[in-house]
């Protein structure tokens, strides 16, 4: 990856349809906000409507933990640990 097109490849630990739910139902129940996968990115909402979009696991991580106040590690966690899941 150059870094033109910003593309992040995705991290195989929540790559696919049914890691990337997991992973977004983890964080909504967690935070509060509304998650939501879609092709190579979630979207999160807060309470007021605020949307962002995150394209990576760090990325989503950080971004739930600025809405929310819960620690970005925390959510990481979650979101990786419901994804492994899925993998069983």
């Amino acid at each position: 990856m150059c870094g033109a097109c910003h593309h992040v490849a995705a991290d195989p630990r929540v790559a696919g349809p049914q890691r990337r739910e997991a992973a977004a139902a983890a964080v909504t129940a967690l935070t509060g906000l509304a998650v939501r996968p879609a092709i190579g990115v979630w979207t999160v909402a807060s309470p007021t409507g605020r949307q962002q979009v995150c394209s990576s696991l760090e990325e989503l991580a950080a971004t739930a933990s600025d809405l929310s106040g819960v620690s970005s590690h925390r959510i990481a966690e979650a979101a990786l640990d419901a994804a492994a899941d899925q993998g069983r």
